[in-house]
């Protein structure tokens, strides 16, 4: 089963390793706007209609919150004794909460699991990633930096985000029947698009010209991906959670850290080399421990 994963992760991300060297540096740019403002949308509309909702969904932003909240507090105790610099923990602290959840998370959950949970991998994805990431990451950032906090303009880019529209219209038309000449292009867009979430991934890493030290990002990698995912499923099986919901909520939380830490790391003047690292190192660290939560899950 995991051949399902390792396969399409290699191959794309390896072709998009490849082809950054010899296409315009643009070309990963150009990539990285139309899946955001074109391909992941219709990505989401695609899935939503052939996933299964329920009321008890609201739990997958909970489990969100709580993956994001303790991993960022655990790696706050590590490093606040560090003599690294004030930006760099900074950015571990970062790294250790926001989590992939987007391009390496959707790809693993549809490959290991049936489409009919992705409900619960996008809920995850909006309320975790997106809010994390683009929400409190900024918050936090400007605060260290003796900033005022823009809510407002927070608030705007939440509401004009396309992913989240996309969630919130495929909601609302979930009852709408589609003509098979409009759905069957949607799901191979769909299909597409996360084939070009690791093509993308593959590019990002290709462009990486300088590492930081891994030393600095393990302890953060460590939380990220093996720590707090550990305490989900040990918390979640407590409370009755099994089969695949269970998968799917252990897998978004066990992530390699968000190319979101990098956006912020260059827009709030921290540390880039160890939000690189820390994504590189990651996409690394979780070809290791997919074998561990394969077999957790089945337990």
């Amino acid at each position: 089963m995991l051949f399902q994963v390792y396969a399409p992760l290699l191959a794309w991300g390896t072709a998009g390793f490849l082809l950054v060297r010899i296409l315009p540096s643009r070309w990963p740019g150009y990539l990285a706007s139309f899946l955001f403002w074109v391909g992941t949308p219709l990505a989401v509309l695609s899935f939503i209609r052939r996933a299964e909702f329920s009321s008890s969904l609201w739990q997958a932003a909970v489990v969100a919150w709580v993956a994001l909240l303790s991993g960022f507090v655990l790696a706050s105790f590590w490093y606040r004794r560090s003599q690294l610099p004030t930006q760099t923990t900074q950015t571990l602290r970062l790294s250790a909460g926001i989590g992939n959840t987007g391009f390496i998370g959707f790809p693993l959950i549809l490959a290991l699991i049936d489409v009919k949970y992705f409900g619960w991998a996008l809920v995850y994805d909006l309320f975790g990633t997106l809010l994390g990431g683009y929400g409190l990451g900024p918050v936090l950032s400007e605060y260290w930096q003796g900033q005022p906090i823009g809510w407002k303009s927070l608030l705007r880019s939440l509401a004009s985000n396309p992913i989240l529209l996309a969630f919130v219209f495929a909601l609302l038309t979930l009852q709408v029947p589609l003509p098979t000449s409009v759905a069957s292009p949607l799901k191979f867009v769909g299909e597409a698009a996360i084939s070009g979430s690791l093509l993308l991934l593959g590019m990002r890493l290709g462009q990486v010209k300088t590492w930081g030290s891994l030393i600095e990002v393990l302890p953060a990698l460590f939380i990220k991906m093996l720590i707090v995912p550990l305490a989900i499923w040990a918390t979640l099986r407590a409370f009755g959670f099994v089969g695949p919901i269970l998968s799917a909520l252990v897998l978004q939380s066990a992530m390699p850290p968000a190319f979101a830490t990098l956006i912020l790391a260059e827009t709030y003047n921290q540390d880039r080399l160890a939000a690189v690292t820390s994504i590189a190192g990651g996409v690394g660290f979780l070809a290791l421990t997919l074998p561990l939560w394969n077999y957790l899950l089945h337990l």
